[in-house]
């Protein structure tokens, strides 16, 4: 016997588990006839809002949980679970941080003019000192 295919996300019955009332579940297949190619068409769509893309083929089937009441040719699978949420990630909150700024011009003036600073690494450092900080 080939592999059946649920096409409700979330459910995982088989023939094998038994439904609260006692019975087996039954699995159904999609109706194939062209007589009944507008109940096809419901069903399909009925799955699409649960799981998108969805594409029947002679393995699809929908267990009897899905229906509501006794199972007739004209049922329509109308439980679903609902749509699981998609994961939140969240992100570490942004620290802030308070410049202290003295607008008094109290600070005294430095000594070495920026001209004066042979050492280009000594620069590339701050520059990345600055860079780093900017981007925290």
């Amino acid at each position: 016997m080939g592999k059946k295919y649920w096409c409700v996300p979330l459910c995982h019955n088989t023939s094998d588990n038994v439904t609260e009332n006692g019975s087996k579940v039954i699995l159904h297949r999609f109706p194939m006839s062209e007589k009944k190619s507008h109940i096809k068409r419901q069903w399909i769509t009925r799955v699409n809002n649960v799981r998108a893309n969805f594409v029947v083929n002679d393995s699809s089937r929908i267990c009897g949980e899905h229906f509501e009441g006794p199972f007739t040719d004209q049922s329509l699978p109308t439980r679903f679970p609902s749509k699981p949420q998609k994961e939140v990630k969240t992100r570490r909150p942004l620290l802030k941080y308070e410049l202290n700024v003295d607008n008094n011009n109290n600070i005294p003036p430095c000594d070495t003019q920026m001209s004066h600073i042979n050492d280009t690494s000594i620069l590339e450092g701050l520059n990345e000192n600055v860079h780093a900080m900017h981007n925290f």
